[in-house]
């Protein structure tokens, strides 16, 4: 008899939570199967889907709650808090796992300045590398340039004062011109807009099948090329800006395998460069933070021949 009450004190909406819960591990490990393009689909829209239905269900069981006492139950007690949880589930991808991680291009890159690099993000795993949650940029550097551990110069809010800003970008390969903005204001320090688009002015070069680099954040007007152009190896891109989504003056430089926004990163190696005085033919060189914010990534220079 009891256990007959207790049966029909279970609302119906709480059956429709571990059918929430099975369907969010079924994503979870669908994701980390690496199945391309509907892994980033899932990744992207899969969290929001439960979340909103999560809260669909929390608002029913409100309702059902305070029409039919008492309030809290405890099949409703464990519904709503996994509901609660349910909620966050974005929360369990701490990075994104791209089908491509284990075929990296085949592109022989160079370094995209001159000059001293340091590496601010790169790298394999999230602590050196904060892209790693997005599909698209999961592979992608944050490039800069650092003496005596600082970025700048002076006053660190003149764009003007950081050692980065306006240096001479250098295409790290050969291939075809297939996206360019060159239009956006360079954004205050630190302000983290974004602006008109979080690329700011970019170039997108086609540089194999289904290899799209991207070359963003640069200064407004100074891209040298246009849709369509073919270009080569060490050639004059434009210079380094502060446009689009960014804290500073920097190179953010990544590959992915489709020309829009939506895609997979591909890992990008780059070949024939200086780090601790000795040559690395091919490498992915690391970034990170110290606890004090200090850029700790490796500092690295492109060889030249």
């Amino acid at each position: 008899m009891d256990n007959t009450t207790q049966k029909r004190k279970i609302d119906w909406w709480i059956y429709g939570v571990p059918i929430l819960l099975l369907i969010t591990i079924l994503f979870f490990f669908k994701v980390q199967s690496r199945p391309g393009f509907p892994g980033v689909i899932i990744f992207y829209f899969a969290p929001f889907a439960i979340s909103f239905l999560s809260v669909i269900f929390i608002i029913i069981g409100i309702i059902r709650s305070l029409k039919k006492r008492p309030f809290f139950t405890r099949w409703r007690t464990i519904g709503f808090s996994l509901l609660i949880l349910l909620c966050f589930s974005g929360t369990i991808y701490n990075s994104y796992p791209s089908s491509y991680d284990e075929k990296p291009s085949k592109v022989k890159f160079r370094l995209p300045l001159d000059t001293v690099i340091t590496v601010a993000w790169g790298g394999a795993t999230e602590k050196i590398n904060y892209h790693k949650i997005a599909p698209e940029q999961c592979w992608a550097y944050d490039l800069l340039v650092v003496h005596n551990k600082k970025s700048y110069t002076g006053d660190s809010s003149k764009i003007e004062n950081y050692y980065c800003y306006g240096l001479p970008i250098i295409s790290p390969t050969n291939g075809k011109v297939v996206n360019v903005v060159n239009n956006n204001p360079d954004e205050l320090i630190g302000a983290l807009g974004g602006g008109e688009s979080p690329e700011g002015n970019f170039i997108t070069i086609e540089v194999a099948k289904k290899e799209f680099l991207f070359i963003c954040h640069m200064k407004p007007n100074s891209i040298k090329v246009k849709i369509g152009d073919t270009v080569s190896q060490g050639q004059l891109l434009g210079q380094v800006g502060n446009s689009g989504n960014t804290s500073e003056p920097h190179i953010h430089i990544h590959l992915q395998d489709r020309n829009d926004a939506i895609g997979e990163g591909i890992p990008l190696y780059f070949h024939n460069y200086i780090l601790d005085g000795k040559r690395i033919e091919k490498g992915i060189p690391t970034g990170g933070l110290d606890d004090i914010g200090n850029f700790i990534g490796q500092t690295i220079q492109n060889k030249k021949e």
